[in-house]
């Protein structure tokens, strides 16, 4: 027997509203939250690489390479950076590092 894709969108929106739990929709709405994050991360990057070319010049648009690169590559944020190097990791002072010397350069 197959569904006809309104009979599905019917079905999932009903499932949105079960509160017995006797239909699971966590993989379409899994789906569609992906999406939606992966969109508005794609256009936050782009506004910021815009903003940061426009407003802060090529040293704002440096540093905040550097800063972004710093935190990809060590798997550091600066909260949890500083607990790092307080647990004694070096790969978290070199991380703090950087994040001092992009926040300078960004400043330049």
């Amino acid at each position: 027997m197959s569904e006809t894709s309104s009979e599905n969108s019917t079905d999932s929106l009903k499932g949105l509203f079960d509160f017995s739990f006797e239909t699971f929709i966590t993989p379409s709405i899994v789906k569609i939250v992906y999406i939606v994050v992966i969109v508005m991360a794609g256009l936050m990057w782009l506004a910021m690489t815009i903003g940061g070319l426009s407003g802060g010049g090529f040293g704002g648009f440096l540093g905040g390479l550097i800063f972004g690169v710093g935190f990809v590559l060590s798997g550091w944020c600066p909260g949890t950076g500083a607990v790092g190097l307080a647990s004694g990791k070096l790969d978290a002072l070199v991380f703090l590092v950087g994040v001092i010397i992009g926040a300078i350069v960004y400043n330049e």
